[in-house]
């Protein structure tokens, strides 16, 4: 099985201009045997599906322990890069998000700034209901 470093690299290259990378997303380890043995080249959590798997809600809502132990044996049973959906990274600074991802052996971490997001929305929706 590869290690990270070589996970890293080889989903670096996956990306080519002009050829689009696929990435299915998977929930736990067994959704992520099936996709691989489907012939994927790369995977990718979903908060929502990881989330929603464990009977909690979408928005870091699910603990963090929980999350990582479900990440660190989709991780383990695969062997392919994974790419996580962080959310908001749990209210970390970014560079404790990337080195809590890679010590748990995935990495490439998307973020969505909700915290920033989450109000705009709000704003925006109060605008249109003024409108």
């Amino acid at each position: 099985m590869a290690d990270q470093a070589e996970h890293a690299k080889a989903f670096a290259e996956l990306h080519v201009k002009g050829s689009p990378l696929v990435l299915f997303n998977i929930w736990d380890a067994g959704s992520a045997q099936a996709v691989a043995r489907a012939g994927a080249r790369a995977l990718a959590t979903g908060s929502w599906p990881v989330a929603a798997a464990q009977g909690y809600e979408d928005g870091e809502t699910l603990p963090l322990d929980l999350g990582a132990a479900n990440l660190e044996r989709i991780v383990a049973a695969v062997d392919l890069p994974v790419s996580l959906d962080f959310e908001s990274g749990y209210g970390r600074a970014p560079d404790e998000v990337s080195a809590g991802a890679g010590a748990r052996g995935f990495f490439a971490p998307s973020l969505v700034d909700e915290r920033l997001i989450g109000p705009w929305r709000r704003a925006m929706a109060h605008t249109e209901e003024a409108a």
